[in-house]
């Protein structure tokens, strides 16, 4: 590897002064992936945006445990990204499906890839290029599945909560799954880091990777918010139908969708929620007319834009806390739901269908980790939720829940 360029780098991170020393150094690896898969240096981060250039990051500068203030004095190329997520919930973890994660973490990594360069980063001399070691994968072999709850256990809790919303308890509610998929041998990351890609249509590839088998990936259609300057863009995305296998069924389920009173009943309450919750934080704000349909490699989703002015005062984590968790994720009105969600589920959510993006000195992006699984040596659990109204029928949704995780079946059975 060739240094091309050296450069002193002054931040303020949380309204302290500090600075790194960084290196552009040359890559000759076929894709950013492919150096991520190489590098010896954990965590992990990967984040592809629909049309974008992927984010590949690893190693570890330093760490926060919650989103800092960050600001850059100086203009420079690929400017440093502070990456990281969270827990669904504030509450304390009930079992130990996430063990080894964080509740929290955010981190400024010590490498990232920026097309055919790597950026290196340390805090008392100029850093030396990452160091890479070959790997291999094997492929997988014959699995066993399990999932919480079990299916007998689903159409009870989703019978009690619909009678709970009869009684107007709460409105809409989004109860989730767990799917653990058990194999003979260890999971391949990359491989299904890889077919995520391959198959994400409008959607956002993301990823942390904590050590060779610990890690959490996804793929996502759901955008929690993303700023440029005082500018924040985000959507409403609810309602669900699978992909047709042809393009007149593809259009039959869609329009399916658009007429179907129970999705609509579920999307109002998401946009409604989304553009209440922003309209403190902005200085202007619209949400589209128009409610368009958006399409997945699985599934399509009702769709509906939202872009505004922040105030100059707003801050990145003020958006992250007034906007999670949306009722596309928990429920409405927000307070009975979440509590309710917190009773009912045995298992722990974790990092799911919870906030995982960057921020920089002056963007950010965040998704919500939806479509997810995490990845334990040769477990992978499969998270998948679904909204529930007054008249929700428990199998229906079920298999909702189905259709949700067929981009992680599809992979292995591939």
């Amino acid at each position: 590897m060739t240094v091309k360029e050296a450069a002193h780098l002054p931040l303020r991170l949380n309204q302290q002064e500090t600075s790194y020393y960084r290196t552009k150094v040359s890559h000759s690896f076929a894709s950013p992936l492919a150096w991520l898969k190489n590098c010896d240096h954990y965590p992990k981060w990967y984040i592809q945006k629909p049309g974008s250039a992927p984010i590949a990051t690893c190693g570890m500068l330093t760490s926060f445990d919650s989103l800092p203030e960050y600001s850059l004095t100086s203009q420079v190329e690929c400017p440093p990204k502070i990456l990281g997520g969270q827990d669904f919930f504030s509450h304390p973890r009930k079992t130990a499906l996430w063990d080894g994660i964080p509740s929290q973490l955010y981190t400024l990594p010590a490498y990232e890839v920026f097309g055919k360069h790597v950026y290196c980063y340390a805090e008392s001399q100029f850093p030396s290029p990452p160091s890479y070691s070959p790997k291999k994968e094997e492929r997988l072999s014959h699995y066993n599945v399990q999932t919480t709850p079990s299916f007998l256990d689903w159409c009870k809790g989703v019978n009690l909560c619909t009678q709970e919303m009869k009684d107007t308890l709460y409105e809409k509610i989004v109860l989730a799954r767990v799917a653990s998929y058990s194999f003979a041998s260890s999971i391949p990351l990359y491989s299904l880091l890889d077919y995520f890609t391959s198959q994400a249509l409008n959607a956002t590839v993301f990823g942390v990777i904590f050590s060779e088998d610990l890690a959490f990936l996804g793929v996502t259609p759901e955008t929690l918010f993303s700023t440029h300057g005082r500018e924040i863009f985000t959507h409403a995305v609810a309602g669900t139908r699978p992909r047709g296998l042809s393009h007149e069924d593809d259009s039959k389920l869609a329009l399916e969708l658009q007429c179907c009173k129970k999705e609509y009943s579920e999307f109002n309450y998401v946009h409604t929620a989304i553009y209440e919750a922003l309209s403190p934080l902005c200085e202007s704000l619209s949400l589209s007319n128009e409610t368009s349909i958006i399409k997945t490699s699985q599934v399509q989703h009702l769709h509906k834009q939202c872009k505004g002015i922040l105030k100059p005062s707003i801050s990145v984590s003020d958006v992250l806390s007034h906007l999670h968790p949306t009722p596309a994720v928990g429920g409405f009105p927000r307070k009975p739901t979440l509590q309710k969600i917190y009773a009912i589920e045995s298992f722990d959510r974790g990092w799911y269908a919870a906030p995982f993006g960057y921020v920089t000195h002056n963007e950010s992006h965040f998704s919500v980790a939806i479509r997810s699984a995490l990845v334990r040596k040769n477990v992978l659990s499969a998270f998948s939720g679904t909204g529930l109204i007054d008249s929700s029928i428990a199998e229906n949704e079920w298999e909702e829940l189905n259709n949700k995780i067929a981009h992680v079946t599809k992979w292995m059975n591939k």
